[in-house]
């Protein structure tokens, strides 16, 4: 049973990756099952979202029990009444675990008895989102696409090409060996905006400032690399739709 979109929308963190999700969500039971021992093994803190009360409780799974499709949570935490959550249906469940945003959607609570103890539990999920934060990846800006970053100083705004990017930082195109770039100078205001897929404002600092040979092997040019400091949660989802699709043009071209 797939997901439908409308609902695959709401477990993404509050963000839209819209038809880029497909890429994330794992609909085969045995990958679902080994994804949630492992937030079950590290005992990763899930976050729920009670859409009648606007209210955030947190809890982990207590056990995966063998042969029987359930997951059973441990005791939630949160400014409510515990019972309340007996056969409430919908409920999506978020965590964080090693740069991975994880979510899934439980269609409806159920009890778990264990010897004298009750627990909630709820059935496996049908699919879970699994999205790899690909911070240490670089991609490179395909050709059709525009990319610019535009840097607010405090006289002046100029702005620069974006030659790759990844969810940890970009490298930008300097021509003509700005002034500006430095090790560790930091610009507090910066527009990155690539067609199509961001249209943010962020900031960053300087990381590397490395001289290179353009392509007639005469003129130098210059590459900045630059770090974010200040990315949000929901600006990270455009950036991973864009490394995604710009990773899969340059596989393209090399089979090409």
């Amino acid at each position: 049973m797939d997901v439908p979109p409308t609902t695959m929308s709401k477990l993404l963190l509050e963000v839209e990756v819209s038809d880029a999700s497909e890429d994330y969500v794992l609909i085969d039971a045995g990958e679902i099952l080994q994804k949630l021992l492992l937030l079950h093994k590290n005992r990763c803190e899930l976050t729920v979202k009670l859409d009648a009360e606007d209210m955030k409780i947190q809890t982990r799974i207590l056990d995966i029990p063998l042969g029987q499709n359930i997951l059973v949570f441990d005791r939630f935490v949160g400014r409510f009444r515990e019972d309340n959550l007996r056969n409430m249906k919908n409920l999506e469940f978020k965590a964080s675990y090693e740069g991975v945003i994880v979510a899934f959607e439980v269609e409806r609570m159920e009890t778990f008895h264990n010897d004298e103890d009750e627990f909630y539990s709820c059935r496996l999920p049908h699919s879970l989102l699994w999205l790899q934060r690909r911070k240490t990846f670089r991609a490179k800006v395909p050709t059709n696409v525009q990319a610019a970053c535009t840097l607010y100083l405090s006289n002046d705004v100029r702005e620069f090409n974006v030659v790759n990017i990844s969810l940890g930082g970009l490298a930008l195109d300097d021509p003509h060996s700005e002034d500006i770039f430095s090790l560790g100078t930091k610009f507090d205001r910066c527009r990155l905006q690539i067609d199509g897929f961001v249209d943010i404002e962020t900031a960053m600092v300087v990381r590397s400032v490395t001289t290179l040979l353009a392509n007639d092997e005469v003129t130098v040019v210059r590459k900045i690399g630059c770090q974010f400091t200040q990315l949000q949660g929901v600006q990270c989802t455009g950036l991973q739709k864009f490394v995604q699709y710009a990773d899969q043009q340059d596989r393209r071209r090399s089979k090409g």
